[in-house]
């Protein structure tokens, strides 16, 4: 049920971005670079390079692409998000807070497996993720700007919340 839920959320997503004029988006190339984990104590990989996309118009916006996890392993990944709080920085950039939701494949679910006391792994590993988005971005037209997402912790999937941090380049 919860894959059918994102993949029905991913679809409205998209649809959404297809009403709406290309002229009317920013797009961003983006770069993830790295990622710092709030749980100290597991030896989580915090060097995630990985490339994607970022289409933003107004207030929304669409996410996607690939990285190195916190695992070592690749991640791909689809967010949704809005972002209504803006406060214009520059004459030419802005900040913009808000909330992105999504899933991301890459990690493995562990559950206990009662009858024989072994831990059971899900390798398909798609899983929800979502958190609070903060973003420096150029006010229409080109320029750089830096995405940081803050996650809070995913027990079920045995990950620490972390804050990630990606540059991008409007075009």
């Amino acid at each position: 049920m919860k894959r059918f839920l994102i993949f029905l959320f991913l679809l409205f997503t998209m649809s959404a971005v297809r009403v709406v004029e290309a002229a009317d988006w920013q797009h961003y190339i983006s770069a993830n670079l790295t990622s710092y984990h709030f749980n100290r104590d597991k030896n989580y990989n915090e060097v995630n390079p990985g490339l994607g996309y970022e289409g933003v118009y107004g207030s929304f916006r669409v996410l996607g692409g690939a990285y190195y996890n916190s695992f070592k392993r690749w991640t791909g990944y689809a967010l949704g998000g809005f972002a209504p709080l803006r406060l214009q920085v520059t004459k030419n950039s802005q900040l913009a807070a808000g909330l992105v939701l999504g899933a991301a494949s890459g990690y493995q679910e562990v559950t206990l497996n009662n009858a024989n006391k072994k831990e059971d792994k899900n390798n398909l590993g798609i899983i929800p993720v979502g958190g609070i988005l903060l973003a420096w971005e150029p006010i229409q037209g080109r320029g750089i700007g830096v995405n940081i997402l803050v996650t809070p912790p995913l027990k079920k999937y045995d990950i620490s919340g972390f804050a990630g941090l990606q540059v991008k380049f409007a075009f």
